[in-house]
């Protein structure tokens, strides 16, 4: 499924290189296209985030935390991003232990893979507001494609 950005967005068409502000009209109508395009799954009623253990929270609690919230209906892959993300909110935990802020993050990291991997002009916002690094476990297929030319230069 991809999401396309209905009505007009303004300056935003994922054109621009450089970083630079939406306006907040162009903002409510990316949100409406990514609303639409969920259908019937944008109107469920939301599920509660359940704390973590104490001794914090594994992988697989993750994911079944995202099955909890209903996830793995709205983006049937969403679990096949967990890994990655697991590992970068286990590197930048601030506790010994991974917290339920922590499990939060994990969980929106993994919801915003999956919307980015559906819309192109979305995904290439973030690429053009340098923002990429900023989503682990995102693949960019620019930035893929500068690192190979850098490297190949480098090389040379």
């Amino acid at each position: 499924m991809t999401i396309p950005l209905r009505g007009q967005t303004g300056e935003y068409e994922g054109k621009r290189e450089t970083p630079y502000f939406l306006k907040t009209d162009t903002v409510k109508k990316i949100k409406e296209s990514v609303c639409l395009s969920l259908g019937k799954d944008a109107s469920r009623p939301a599920k509660e985030v359940r704390n973590a253990k104490s001794d914090g929270f594994t992988l697989q609690n993750l994911k079944n935390e995202l099955k909890h919230l209903g996830l793995t209906e709205t983006f049937t892959e969403i679990q096949d991003y967990a890994k990655d993300v697991y590992v970068d909110v286990y590197a930048v935990k601030k506790k010994y232990n991974l917290r339920t802020c922590d499990l939060f993050d994990a969980i929106e990291q993994c919801q915003l893979i999956c919307v980015l991997n559906r819309s192109e002009k979305l995904k290439k916002f973030v690429h053009n507001q340098r923002g990429c690094e900023r989503v682990p476990g995102l693949n960019c297929a620019d930035c893929a494609e500068k690192d190979c030319v850098e490297t190949t230069c480098a090389v040379s």
